[in-house]
């Protein structure tokens, strides 16, 4: 794992993995996230590969941002946090 990597099943979710968890529950685009966070697209991508490589994340065969989906356990993450795991 690189050092921009992290690890997510530790204390280490911040709020832009939640954003991006929140994203992918109602299918936005990388650029759309970054455009509505200010971050930018690099940093929106790497985010959603620390959620894949961490299990929060599936992603489908498809390349777009819209085909990946939570996994139980992102749904589960976000019902701890407050939120509605299907938009």
């Amino acid at each position: 794992m690189s050092s921009s990597m992290i690890n997510v099943d530790t204390d280490e979710m911040t709020e832009i993995h939640l954003v991006v968890l929140l994203g992918i529950r109602d299918r936005k685009s990388f650029r759309e996230l970054a455009r509505e966070t200010g971050k930018s697209l690099g940093t929106i991508q790497i985010r959603m590969r620390d959620l894949e490589r961490n299990g929060y994340v599936n992603k489908q065969t498809e390349v777009k941002a819209r085909a990946r989906s939570l996994t139980k356990k992102g749904k589960m993450f976000l019902k701890s946090q407050g939120y509605e795991s299907d938009s």
